[in-house]
């Protein structure tokens, strides 16, 4: 099995969106968080805020042979990428997950074995009674950390440095 490789909070940043999005293979599984675009706020001066790019890419992952999941956050409009949520679930390596951008309350998570959310740009690894909270971060606007994402693979979740890939945390996931 491949990769699953975990972000958040990109806000439209085309340059954070290649980096990650090029480590990318077939087989692999990128999950985003929510504020992919930041179509609502976004800063329309910058030369790389570029939704359009990111939204047609983010397209052609599937018919490149990557899985997405996609949820949309607080600074996303929801006409902009129709078709999606505010939540999803999906199984990687026989876990079953559950992601929201981190904005709104969670439903019942129950048979969950690691919850995701974005939002507060701040990256989270931690597990409580058997359950892991992730938060990737973010890797062009972090809030008293480095840049970051995660990657998930071989039953491990590392967030990474997104400057140096340095591992900043780690955690294994419980035994199926």
């Amino acid at each position: 099995m491949g990769v699953l490789l975990v972000t958040a909070d990109i806000h439209g940043s085309l340059s954070a969106w290649i980096k990650l999005s090029r480590q990318l293979k077939p087989g692999d599984c990128l999950s985003v968080a929510g504020d992919l675009f930041d179509t609502r706020y976004g800063d329309m001066a910058s030369r790389d805020f570029k939704p359009d790019v990111i939204r047609k890419e983010f397209a052609g992952l599937s018919k490149s042979g990557v899985s997405t999941h996609y949820v949309y956050g607080n600074c996303d409009d929801e006409h902009y990428m129709e078709g999606y949520g505010h939540f999803t679930s999906f199984v990687f390596e026989g876990h079953s997950y559950f992601m929201s951008h981190g904005h709104l309350p969670l439903p019942d998570t129950t048979g969950t074995h690691v919850i995701i959310e974005g939002h507060s740009h701040v990256p989270f690894l931690d597990t409580l009674y058997g359950l892991v909270f992730l938060n990737p971060g973010s890797p062009v606007r972090p809030r008293r950390s480095p840049p970051s994402y995660a990657r998930v693979e071989h039953g491990l979740i590392r967030i990474h440095d997104f400057m140096s890939d340095r591992v900043i945390a780690e955690t294994r996931l419980p035994l199926l």
